[in-house]
């Protein structure tokens, strides 16, 4: 029962490139003339059946219908006048007109327009204050000289195109091979799943700089260095996430020699910094300040200190990152076009997901871990333990697709309201975990070459 839940989540029909999860482990494999299927063992190939392609299509014409009740609840759960959105909008336009973005003038003013007033001290409520880096102003600025309902209408049309396109950007860089039937239904359940539509809905920002990620890495891979390093340097504008991706493309371009990836990346954050301390002088302390601040008034923090609380949850991160290093160092690529690249990529994002600083309400960064989830329910089957924690990831991940239309279902036909603290909710917080637990002891077997 366990190991058909997982199947029947991510059992894809794979016609193409099976040795994409295979390591590179020398030029004399990598040059051999063999096919793909000699490659792997026979227990270890998945076979796709009917029965998990109905099962997939049918979670997503599920989820995919349920969206219409899940734009219902977020509009009865979300206080706020205007989406996430406003609050960089209105500091990219404090920033050209030479006001300080980080002023409590400003933030006061931001949340009067989405409150209907500022908030007091010790409100729960997010503060949304200005708190991006000052150079996010430079691909902002020019939807500050359009009225903002337009700019929301313009990006509910632009973000789930974004979605879906950085999909495609992280289908091409996994390459499993995906059958069209199970390429469509993965892109309907991504779309239709609750971090995209409460994305969706914000007109987060973060989007975009997961967009800038996924295709930042595809470049990359394609050795097409010199646009991999402008959008990598672009990401920049969410630090928190783009930290650990970037820090490990960086060492590993220097590693390699790959010079016009290091000049480009270097050359556009330089002049993204450079520009905004020239055009807004003292931006960029304020901004750290500011920063500081928010990350401490609106309580944001890692998920593991979240539930283990604050020193406990400081050793497990040190913890996590520590056997980050160990595994990338096991995993070290000889070049960006091996399996092991893909994987290290991905397990990085999904250990970006249970670190950086957040709440329950930043779900939309969960959208880091498709790369994770396309990888692990790919992957060969392994021993016992990585396949229990494969079958457990499953089950969550399942749990997490479906606990978001039955709740606002439940909603719809009682009016009961829920909150996104609430325990059922919390299963789409938690779920990097199990994912991460999963895709990480899972590699030591997709990266071994069979015997």
């Amino acid at each position: 029962m366990s190991s058909s839940v997982s199947s029947s989540i991510m059992s894809f029909d794979k016609t193409r490139d099976t040795t994409a999860f295979i390591p590179d482990n020398g030029a004399e494999l990598r040059d051999a003339p063999m096919s793909s299927e000699s490659l792997i063992p026979e227990p270890a190939r998945r076979r796709s059946s009917p029965a998990a392609r109905s099962a997939l299509i049918v979670l997503a014409c599920v989820v995919a219908l349920s969206v219409p009740l899940q734009v219902h609840f977020v509009r009865n759960l979300s206080p706020d006048v205007h989406s996430d959105l406003y609050s960089p909008w209105m500091g990219t336009r404090a920033l050209l007109h030479h006001v300080d973005p980080y002023s409590p003038t400003l933030t006061a003013r931001i949340q009067g327009d989405m409150y209907g007033h500022p908030l007091a001290p010790g409100d729960p409520h997010d503060p949304e204050a200005f708190v991006y880096p000052p150079w996010v102003a430079f691909p902002l600025a020019p939807f500050t000289f359009v009225a903002w309902p337009s700019v929301e209408w313009l990006f509910a049309i632009l973000t789930p195109l974004v979605i879906l396109a950085t999909l495609w950007a992280w289908m091409r860089f996994c390459t499993p091979g995906f059958a069209r039937a199970a390429s469509v239904a993965i892109c309907v359940l991504v779309l239709a799943c609750w971090p995209a539509v409460w994305g969706c809905y914000q007109r987060q920002p973060s989007l975009f700089v997961i967009a800038a990620i996924a295709f930042s890495l595809l470049l990359f891979r394609q050795a097409r260095d010199v646009a991999s390093g402008i959008l990598l340097a672009l990401a920049t504008v969410k630090p928190q996430l783009v930290l650990l991706i970037a820090a490990w493309l960086f060492a590993l371009a220097l590693g390699h020699r790959r010079w016009r990836f290091v000049t480009s990346f270097l050359a556009s954050l330089a002049s993204l910094v450079g520009a905004s301390a020239l055009l807004f002088p003292g931006s960029i302390m304020h901004w750290i300040h500011a920063a500081i601040a928010y990350t401490h008034a609106a309580g944001k923090v890692s998920l593991l200190t979240h539930l283990l609380g604050p020193r406990l949850g400081l050793f497990a991160d040190l913890a996590l990152l520590a056997a980050l290093g160990l595994r990338l160092w096991k995993l070290l690529p000889s070049s960006s076009d091996t399996p092991a690249f893909v994987n290290a990529a991905a397990l990085i994002l999904a250990v970006t997901t249970c670190l950086i600083p957040g709440n329950a309400w930043l779900l939309f960064n969960n959208l880091l871990l498709v790369p994770a989830v396309l990888l692990l329910f790919s992957l060969p089957a392994g021993t016992q333990f990585p396949q229990l924690l494969q079958t457990l990831a499953g089950l969550a991940l399942l749990l997490a697709l479906l606990v978001t239309p039955i709740c606002a279902g439940i909603g719809a036909l009682t009016g009961y309201r829920f909150d996104l603290v609430m325990p059922p909710f919390l299963l789409n917080y938690l779920l990097p975990i199990p994912l991460t637990a999963a895709f990480f002891f899972f590699l030591p077997a997709a990266n071994q070459m069979p015997e």
